[in-house]
């Protein structure tokens, strides 16, 4: 047989979002220039398994935020490379909330993804009268108490005290006129 004289790993230094994946291949080149798929023949490591893990197949997956050396050995021959796992930007994912009725009962929720959880939420000032945020869950809920069109800024924290905002706002409608849904009655004169 012509024996293997190095290795190389593709892609060489990818990023990775934490929970996502990269599948690595190993090339082998012999000792007659002739080039082969060695992907499931070498030995996969990763030097930080806390980073990411990687199967027997190639396959790394992000495991917590950092990096790590890929190595694929065969026999003697081995090669290198380094994957970073990155954490997604931290982002409030609620693009809108349900309108309410005056005087009754209100719930919504603010939603965040990327960052490192868990996500404390914050509003500085603007929600209806008697409609109050729970830091903890993100949960909007009370019983607005005046009408009106409430814009606010909405805050999200991340335990790595990354901070997204967005503007949003909630629509509270004045009740009907008791005069106008008097006379939307049938029967009622104009």
């Amino acid at each position: 047989p012509v024996p293997l004289v190095s290795l190389a790993i593709t892609p060489d230094a990818p990023s990775i979002l934490l929970g996502g994946g990269q599948q690595f291949t190993a090339t082998g080149t012999f000792a007659d220039t002739s080039t082969q798929d060695m992907t499931s023949q070498v030995l996969w490591e990763s030097s930080v398994p806390a980073v990411a893990t990687i199967t027997v197949g190639g396959l790394a997956s992000g495991v917590a935020p950092g990096g790590t050396t890929i190595t694929a050995t065969f026999g003697a021959v081995s090669d290198t490379t380094t994957l970073s796992v990155t954490v997604a930007p931290l982002a409030i994912t609620t693009a809108t909330l349900p309108e309410v009725t005056l005087n009754v009962a209100y719930a919504a929720s603010l939603a965040a993804t990327g960052g490192t959880p868990p996500y404390t939420f914050g509003i500085a000032a603007g929600l209806p009268p008697g409609v109050v945020l729970n830091p903890a869950t993100g949960d909007l809920s009370g019983t607005p108490t005046a009408a009106g069109v409430y814009a606010f800024t909405a805050q999200v924290t991340d335990a790595a005290l990354q901070v997204a905002q967005r503007n949003l706002e909630i629509t509270v409608p004045a009740p009907p006129s008791p005069i106008l849904a008097e006379n939307a009655l049938p029967g009622t004169p104009q």
